[in-house]
């Protein structure tokens, strides 16, 4: 967390890592399997599989003399209480829409559509 954070505030981290970095943080916070539609491996799929590979993209373009300094910047230091407020806010406002969701429109997300029939079994 600490390399992301050094790697937000580097002026030798082009602009393309960082965009890559914040699409792939607001991808795993987006209520996607609220998208009518939606199928749920889909959903699944881009936290499982497009996020890392979002990140590991955004770090492989990432020149390796600055991926270096960064690292060795991180162990000495210790990741600033902003930039975890930051992360703690977007996730506690990805959970309450989420959670706005579950409860405004009981049953109609992704992930009940699919595992309705297998919880039908059980009643």
């Amino acid at each position: 967390m600490n390399v992301s954070w050094l790697a937000l505030r580097s002026r030798e981290v082009g602009i393309v890592p960082k965009l890559l970095g914040v699409v792939a943080a607001l991808t795993g916070v987006a209520p996607i399997e609220w998208i009518p539609g939606i199928n749920p491996f889909l959903a699944l799929g881009a936290e499982l599989v497009l996020i890392p590979a979002l990140l590991a993209f955004a770090w492989w373009l990432v020149p390796k003399p600055v991926k270096k300094q960064l690292e060795l910047q991180a162990r000495a230091r210790h990741v600033p209480w902003a930039f975890l407020a930051l992360v703690a806010a977007i996730f506690v406002a990805a959970i309450a829409v989420d959670t706005w969701f579950d409860f405004t429109y009981p049953g109609q997300d992704a992930g009940t559509r699919l595992l309705q029939p297998y919880l039908e079994q059980f009643e």
